[in-house]
C-alpha cells in the first residue's frame, strides 16, 4: 500500500476546480523535493473533466485515484471517508491541503481531522451567503475544523474574522487559480488553440455553463434557455455540458437544437472558447474569476457570489434567474469593457519601514478599503504586526487586527513592484549633528530594485531641504534604470505623527505635499486625499521638506524655551 512510507503532506482533489488549483502548489513542493501523497477521490471522472486536464497542467498521476462517482452527494461524501480513513492516518502523513468547496473538500477535512492530521484548507474564507448551495456549506465546515486557512483575498480574509476564526490561522496568500491561468495564459490565447470549425463556429459566440442545482429545474432552465435563445439569429451558443445538466436534459427530454452542446473541455481548450467569445454565462464560481483576469464579459445566473472582487472589477455582473435575462444581455453587448489595463496593482500602497510613522500609515490606508502591503527588514516585527500584536502605542492591537483584512506585512521586498504607491518612513536618527541618510539610501535601493513603470514613490522620512532630489531619486533611477517623473513619479510629504496626541491623530492632522513635478503631485495628493482630512499643497519638494525642519526646529526652540522658564518659577 503506498501509506508504507511517509509523505511530507497530502494532496486531494476530486473535481475539476480542484485540478486547477492543486496544480501550482503540487508542482512547487516536489520541485522542492518534498515526497507529497497525491489522491485524486474521482468525483469528476470524464476524460474531459479529469484525464485531459491533468495533461493540460502538467499534473503527474495520483498516487491514489479513490474511483468514487455518480453517487448522491451524502453517499459520495460517506464513501469517500470510508476510503480516505485506509490512506490518511498519522504514520503516513502529518498535514493534508484541501482545495475550494467540493464534496471531495470536506471529505478530505473531515478523515484528517478525525485522525488527528492537520488540514490545511486553500481557497479559504470564500462566502456567498446561500446555505441552499452545498458549496456554501462545505466552505463553512471546512473552514471551521481546519488548522490554517489560505485565503484568496482580503474580503475571504474579513468573512473569517467575522466569523471569530483565529487570525493566527488565515494567511491571504492570492488567488492560486490564477497562477495556474497565468502559468498557461500564452498558449490559452495563441490562435493555435481556437480553431472555429471543430465546433461549427462561425459568428460570434456566447459560452454557457451549468452545474448549479438550483439551476438544474424545470422552471429556471426553460427561463435561461428561453431567454438566451432570443440571441441565437445572431450569436451561436456554445454549452460544454457538465455530466448534471447532460443529466438532467436527457432525462427531461430538453430540446437544446438552438445551442451547439459540446462536451467538456480540456482547461486549455475551454479558456480558449472563453477568451474569444463575446459573452460568458455561468453559474460556475471560478469562471467569475478566470474571465474578470481574461477580461471578458460574464453575466453570474445566480442571486450571489462568493467573488465580490470579480463585480468590483466591472468585468463581472450578477443577474439572478429571472424573465430580464434578456435585458441583461442587451446591456452586457452593448456596454465596452475597459482594455485589460497594464497598470492595475494588487496593492494601492506598499509602505516602507512600520515604526511609528509607517504603521500609522498603512493602518490607516487598510481602514479605508484599501489593499496595503508593509514592508520591514525586521522578521520578527513582520510577524508580529501579521499576528495582530501592535509594536507601537499609537496603534492598540485590537486597531491593528481589524486593518489585516486588506493589510499584510512582509520581508519580501519584491512585492513592492505591486504597489501602486510606496511610502518609504525609514528614521533618520541623528550623528554628530547630522542627519544619518543611510537608511533613506537603503530603501531607496530596495525600492529602485523593485520599481516598476507608472509606480508613485514618496518619502516621509524627517530630513533636510533637496534629499528627495539629490539623495532618492538618483538612486531610484540607477537601480531600476527608469525616469522620475516620466516613467514613474516621486513627491515628499513630511511625518506630522505626534505619539501620544489624543486630539490630532493621523487622519485629521493637515497633511503637507509635494511633487517633482504636475504630474508628480497630482498622483501624490489623490493617493492622501483618499486617506487624510486636509492636504496642503506647496511649491515642491525642497519647500514641503523646509517645512518639517520648521516645524521641528519651532517644537525644539519652543521645548528649550518651557525647560529655562521651569528653572526660573
Amino acid at each position: 500500500m503506498v501509506t508504507d512510507k511517509k509523505f511530507d503532506t497530502a494532496m486531494l482533489v476530486g473535481a475539476r476546480p480542484n485540478f486547477v488549483k492543486v496544480a501550482p502548489l503540487l508542482n512547487k513542493f516536489e520541485e522542492n523535493n518534498l515526497n507529497v501523497l497525491f489522491i485524486h477521490t474521482g468525483q469528476h471522472w470524464e476524460k474531459n473533466m479529469s484525464e485531459d486536464i491533468f495533461r493540460d497542467l502538467g499534473l503527474r498521476e495520483p498516487d491514489v485515484n479513490l474511483n468514487i462517482q455518480n453517487k448522491s452527494m451524502n453517499q459520495q461524501l460517506g464513501s469517500m471517508i470510508i476510503e480516505l480513513d485506509n490512506y490518511l492516518d498519522d504514520k503516513s502523513v502529518d498535514s493534508l491541503f484541501v482545495f475550494g468547496d467540493v464534496t471531495s473538500t470536506l471529505a478530505g477535512a473531515i478523515t484528517a481531522k478525525n485522525n488527528s492530521i492537520k488540514c490545511f484548507h486553500v481557497e479559504a474564507g470564500l462566502r456567498s451567503g446561500n446555505l441552499n448551495m452545498p458549496e456554501e456549506r462545505n466552505r463553512m465546515m471546512v473552514d471551521a475544523i481546519s488548522d490554517k486557512l489560505y485565503t484568496p483575498s482580503s474580503d475571504a480574509v474579513d468573512n473569517l474574522i467575522e466569523e471569530n476564526i483565529s487570525i493566527e490561522k488565515i494567511k491571504n496568500v492570492g488567488n492560486i487559480m490564477i497562477d495556474t491561468l497565468i502559468r498557461n495564459y500564452n498558449e490559452i490565447v495563441s490562435e493555435d488553440n481556437f480553431e472555429p470549425s471543430e465546433f461549427s463556429i462561425d459568428r460570434d459566440y456566447f459560452v454557457l455553463t451549468l452545474l448549479r442545482p438550483t439551476n438544474l429545474s424545470d422552471r429556471n432552465l426553460e427561463i435561461i434557455f428561453s431567454g438566451i435563445s432570443e440571441f441565437t439569429h445572431n450569436h451561436d451558443v456554445l454549452i460544454p455540458a457538465h455530466p448534471r445538466l447532460k443529466d438532467f436534459v436527457d432525462k427531461n427530454k430538453i430540446d437544446t437544437s438552438k445551442f451547439k452542446v459540446i462536451e467538456p473541455q480540456p482547461y486549455i481548450k475551454f479558456l480558449g472558447l472563453v477568451y474569444n467569445s463575446e459573452l460568458c454565462l455561468t453559474d460556475s464560481g471560478g469562471l467569475q474569476e478566470e474571465t474578470t483576469f481574461l477580461n471578458k464579459k460574464c453575466l453570474t445566473l445566480r442571486e450571489e457570489t462568493e467573488r465580490p472582487i470579480t463585480v468590483l472589477k466591472g468585468t463581472n455582473k450578477v443577474i439572478g434567474v429571472n424573465k430580464n435575462i434578456l435585458n441583461e444581455i442587451n446591456k452586457a453587448l452593448n456596454t465596452k469593457l475597459a482594455s485589460q489595463n497594464k497598470e492595475d496593482f494588487e496593492f494601492e500602497l506598499g509602505v516602507v519601514g512600520l515604526g511609528y510613522v509607517g504603521l500609522p500609515l498603512a493602518v490607516e490606508t487598510a481602514n479605508n478599503n484599501l489593499n496595503v502591503i508593509g514592508y520591514d527588514i525586521n522578521s520578527e516585527r513582520v510577524e508580529n504586526i501579521n499576528k495582530g500584536k501592535s509594536p507601537i502605542e499609537d496603534i492598540s492591537d485590537n486597531e491593528l487586527s481589524k486593518s489585516l483584512k486588506y493589510f499584510q506585512s512582509t520581508t519580501d521586498s519584491q512585492k513592492l513592484s505591486k504597489c501602486k504607491v510606496i511610502v518609504i518612513s525609514v528614521p533618520t536618527p541623528l550623528t554628530d549633528y547630522q542627519p544619518d541618510l543611510s537608511y533613506v539610501v537603503n530603501a531607496a535601493k530596495t525600492v529602485g530594485e523593485n520599481l516598476v513603470k507608472n509606480q508613485v514613490v514618496i518619502l516621509e522620512s524627517t530630513t533636510y531641504p533637496g534629499t528627495t532630489v539629490e539623495v532618492l531619486i538618483p538612486n531610484l533611477e540607477s537601480k531600476s534604470g527608469l525616469k522620475a517623473g516620466e516613467d514613474f513619479f516621486v513627491g515628499y510629504s513630511p511625518e506630522r505623527i505626534d505619539p501620544g496626541n489624543e486630539v490630532w491623530k493621523f487622519k485629521n492632522t493637515p497633511k503637507v505635499i509635494s511633487g517633482i513635478n504636475d504630474i508628480s503631485t497630482k498622483k501624490v495628493q489623490s493617493f492622501y486625499d483618499s486617506i487624510i482630512d486636509n492636504t496642503v499643497l506647496v511649491n515642491g519638494t525642497k519647500e514641503a521638506e523646509m517645512v518639517k525642519l520648521l516645524e521641528n526646529t519651532y517644537r525644539h526652540v519652543n521645548i528649550a524655551l518651557i525647560n529655562e522658564l521651569a528653572m526660573l518659577c
